[in-house]
């Protein structure tokens, strides 16, 4: 796993030296997420989360907008939304769909703009791996967002790898081609250019320390 966290910060370090260049070039891009909490998330919990994922996507130049609960008014820019499952709502949702027991978070297949993720499993996965509960739900999340919004493939290191690879120190990022992927799918949802879909869904599994 060493290996693996060393491979995340170099891609990390290339992302932040190639995309400042990129943002000259064209305005970042605006990314609603909405967050319905169903499991009565404490807020420093949820307040470290939404830090983690701004920082994340900002990172890879993109802004976000992150709102909680139901909101009456349209939004015209790209949104998506994001459930945190009580374990009741977790028991059904898993049991429902056949999800692994393993499984933190899971997100819809196009064209739906929807994930859940599993608190009481997160909290289990940061207790286990002495990790922030905060930073493992904005982990999840931005992880999920990013296959339900630009369809992103598992990747080896990083923030797409299909398990738990964090460390408090070291920010796990978007490559360069996986932040102009998910910077060109917002401009899609707003009309600017189509993009293809893939129907699939994507799910999230704790890995080992």
């Amino acid at each position: 796993m060493p290996g693996v966290i060393r491979v995340a910060a170099i891609v990390l370090t290339l992302s932040a030296a190639i995309l400042p260049s990129v943002r000259a070039a064209e305005p970042a891009p605006t990314l609603v997420i909405r967050v319905l909490d169903h499991a009565h998330t404490r807020s420093g919990v949820l307040i470290e989360a939404q830090h983690h994922v701004i920082r994340v996507y900002g990172v890879a130049g993109i802004n976000v907008v992150w709102r909680e609960g139901e909101d009456d008014a349209p939004d015209a820019r790209a949104q998506v939304t994001v459930l945190i499952l009580s374990d009741a709502m977790t028991q059904d949702k898993t049991t429902k769909d056949r999800i692994s027991s393993a499984v933190l978070g899971t997100a819809a297949p196009p064209p739906g703009h929807r994930a859940w993720v599993f608190l009481h499993r997160i909290e289990d996965a940061a207790s286990r791996q002495e990790q922030s509960a905060g930073l493992i739900l904005g982990h999840v999340i931005v992880h999920e967002v990013a296959h339900m919004l630009a369809h992103l493939e598992h990747s080896v290191a990083g923030v797409m790898a299909p398990t738990l690879q964090l460390r408090p120190d070291i920010l796990q990022a978007f490559t360069t081609e996986q932040s102009r992927q998910l910077r060109a799918a917002i401009l899609a949802d707003s009309g600017a250019a189509p993009l293809e879909a893939r129907d699939r869904s994507r799910s999230f599994r704790p890995g080992n320390k």
